[in-house]
């Protein structure tokens, strides 16, 4: 098994454990939120399960493009993809699921000569392999965040804070806004 081909099976996993994390989850659910949380926490969003899911999703989305596909995708497009599905968390986990297929197409043209090679990243300088590598990292990771948050928040009826709007605050000043 070729290394490419090693990286392709663990990003299949990482997403199953991902998708297993959110099964059965309705909407009331995803929108909750844990209370008392400090707006400083580590959790890239308001830390409800539904916004977990769409940071997983938007990141999936544009580390492909910017990496593997020329860039042509920049942060306010994302912002504008999910003012038109937002609140809804079916909508929601049908954009992860179209993430993660846009993801894997992005990089299914890698060989393994190819992953030692420069990809461009937001932030620091990566290589194809460990951009892959990280993604595949960050999808088990928010899997067990997601595993966690679901026996701990109450449901909601009030959706949550757009995360269009953090985008629109947060990568403002991204080179790719």
């Amino acid at each position: 098994m070729t290394t490419t081909e090693r990286l392709r099976e663990s990003a299949a996993q990482a997403f199953r454990e991902f998708c297993e994390a959110i099964e059965g989850i309705d909407e009331p659910h995803a929108w909750a939120a844990p209370v008392g949380l400090d707006e400083n926490e580590y959790l890239h969003t308001d830390g409800s399960i539904y916004a977990i899911v769409l940071h997983v999703a938007t990141v999936k989305r544009f580390y492909g493009n910017i990496a593997f596909e020329g860039a042509t995708l920049r942060w306010r497009d994302v912002a504008v993809e999910l003012d038109e599905i937002e609140p809804s968390w079916p909508e929601a986990r049908a954009y992860l699921d179209r993430a993660h297929l846009s993801w894997m197409a992005s990089w299914a043209h890698l060989t393994d000569a190819d992953l030692d090679q420069p990809v461009a990243t937001t932030n620091t300088p990566k290589t194809a392999y460990e951009l892959v590598s990280m993604m595949n990292h960050h999808d088990s990771y928010h899997a067990g965040q997601l595993a966690y948050a679901r026996f701990l928040a109450a449901t909601s009826d009030q959706p949550p804070a757009s995360v269009a709007e953090d985008i629109r605050t947060y990568c403002r000043d991204s080179q790719y806004w």
